[in-house]
Protein backbone atom coordinates (compact mmCIF):
# COMPACT_ATOMS: atom_id res chain seq x y z
CA UNK A 1 0.00 0.00 0.00
CA UNK A 2 1.15 3.48 -1.16
CA UNK A 3 4.81 1.77 -1.60
CA UNK A 4 4.74 1.13 2.82
CA UNK A 5 6.36 -1.75 3.92
CA UNK A 6 3.91 -3.63 7.31
CA UNK A 7 7.24 -2.61 9.23
CA UNK A 8 7.05 0.90 8.15
CA UNK A 9 3.55 0.89 8.81
CA UNK A 10 3.76 0.00 12.32
CA UNK A 11 6.48 2.92 13.11
CA UNK A 12 3.99 5.17 11.68
CA UNK A 13 1.10 3.78 13.52
CA UNK A 14 3.26 3.74 16.66
CA UNK A 15 4.37 7.49 16.17
CA UNK A 16 1.07 8.83 15.31
CA UNK A 17 -0.62 6.91 18.62
CA UNK A 18 2.77 8.92 21.11
CA UNK A 19 1.98 12.28 19.58
CA UNK A 20 -1.68 12.13 19.02
CA UNK A 21 -2.50 9.70 22.00
CA UNK A 22 -4.89 6.91 21.84
CA UNK A 23 -8.13 8.56 21.91
CA UNK A 24 -7.85 11.04 19.44
CA UNK A 25 -6.66 8.48 17.09
CA UNK A 26 -9.62 7.32 15.20
CA UNK A 27 -10.75 10.71 15.28
CA UNK A 28 -7.76 11.84 13.00
CA UNK A 29 -8.12 8.39 11.27
CA UNK A 30 -11.56 9.38 10.28
CA UNK A 31 -10.77 12.82 9.53
CA UNK A 32 -8.16 11.88 6.97
CA UNK A 33 -10.67 8.88 5.24
CA UNK A 34 -13.09 12.19 4.78
CA UNK A 35 -9.57 14.19 3.07
CA UNK A 36 -8.47 10.95 0.92
CA UNK A 37 -12.25 10.24 -0.44
CA UNK A 38 -12.49 13.84 -1.17
CA UNK A 39 -9.26 13.94 -2.77
CA UNK A 40 -9.26 10.92 -4.67
CA UNK A 41 -13.04 11.80 -6.06
CA UNK A 42 -11.52 15.56 -6.84
CA UNK A 43 -8.54 13.48 -8.78
CA UNK A 44 -11.34 11.21 -10.83
CA UNK A 45 -13.48 13.92 -11.65
CA UNK A 46 -10.36 16.03 -12.66
CA UNK A 47 -9.24 12.91 -15.27
CA UNK A 48 -12.56 12.48 -16.70
CA UNK A 49 -12.74 16.00 -17.78
CA UNK A 50 -9.26 16.09 -18.95
CA UNK A 51 -9.93 12.89 -21.05
CA UNK A 52 -13.10 14.72 -22.41
CA UNK A 53 -11.16 17.68 -23.05
CA UNK A 54 -8.85 15.63 -24.82
CA UNK A 55 -11.68 13.34 -27.02
CA UNK A 56 -13.58 16.49 -27.74
CA UNK A 57 -9.77 18.18 -29.35
CA UNK A 58 -9.20 14.70 -31.07
CA UNK A 59 -12.88 15.05 -32.75
CA UNK A 60 -12.30 18.41 -33.82
CA UNK A 61 -8.51 17.59 -35.40
CA UNK A 62 -10.66 15.16 -37.39
CA UNK A 63 -12.94 17.70 -38.45
CA UNK A 64 -10.32 19.54 -39.58
CA UNK A 65 -8.58 16.67 -41.51
CA UNK A 66 -11.61 16.11 -43.59
CA UNK A 67 -11.78 19.72 -44.24
CA UNK A 68 -8.42 20.10 -45.47
CA UNK A 69 -8.98 16.84 -47.29
CA UNK A 70 -12.00 18.56 -49.11
CA UNK A 71 -10.23 21.64 -49.34
CA UNK A 72 -7.94 20.10 -52.17
CA UNK A 73 -10.39 18.75 -54.25
CA UNK A 74 -13.02 21.41 -54.46
CA UNK A 75 -11.82 24.67 -56.63
CA UNK A 76 -13.29 26.93 -54.47
CA UNK A 77 -13.62 29.44 -57.95
CA UNK A 78 -16.61 27.49 -58.75
CA UNK A 79 -18.34 28.29 -55.44
CA UNK A 80 -17.29 32.21 -54.94
CA UNK A 81 -19.87 33.96 -55.89
CA UNK A 82 -18.03 36.96 -56.66
CA UNK A 83 -15.61 35.17 -58.73
CA UNK A 84 -18.57 33.82 -60.81
CA UNK A 85 -19.82 37.47 -61.01
CA UNK A 86 -16.14 39.05 -62.03
CA UNK A 87 -16.28 36.11 -64.90
CA UNK A 88 -19.82 37.25 -66.16
CA UNK A 89 -18.84 40.69 -66.29
CA UNK A 90 -15.74 39.88 -68.00
CA UNK A 91 -17.76 37.71 -70.55
CA UNK A 92 -20.20 40.86 -71.13
CA UNK A 93 -17.54 42.99 -71.51
CA UNK A 94 -15.87 40.79 -74.23
CA UNK A 95 -19.53 40.77 -75.80
CA UNK A 96 -19.97 44.14 -76.06
CA UNK A 97 -16.48 45.07 -77.49
CA UNK A 98 -17.05 41.99 -80.03
CA UNK A 99 -20.32 43.54 -81.14
CA UNK A 100 -18.98 47.07 -81.15
CA UNK A 101 -16.09 46.20 -83.58
CA UNK A 102 -18.50 44.46 -85.91
CA UNK A 103 -20.46 47.18 -85.90
CA UNK A 104 -17.67 49.23 -87.19
CA UNK A 105 -16.74 46.69 -89.45
CA UNK A 106 -20.47 46.83 -90.69
CA UNK A 107 -20.43 50.71 -90.67
CA UNK A 108 -17.39 50.79 -92.86
CA UNK A 109 -18.09 48.36 -95.21
CA UNK A 110 -21.71 49.96 -95.80
CA UNK A 111 -19.76 53.61 -95.78
CA UNK A 112 -17.26 51.94 -98.13
CA UNK A 113 -20.22 50.49 -100.76
CA UNK A 114 -21.95 53.79 -100.33
CA UNK A 115 -19.07 55.65 -101.94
Amino acid sequence: MFGISDSELLVILFILIVIVGPRRLPEIAREFAKFYRAFIKAYEQAKNDIKQNIDIDSEYIEDFKKIKDLKKFTNFKDINPTEKLKNQWKDLLNEAKTQEANKEKENNTNEERSK
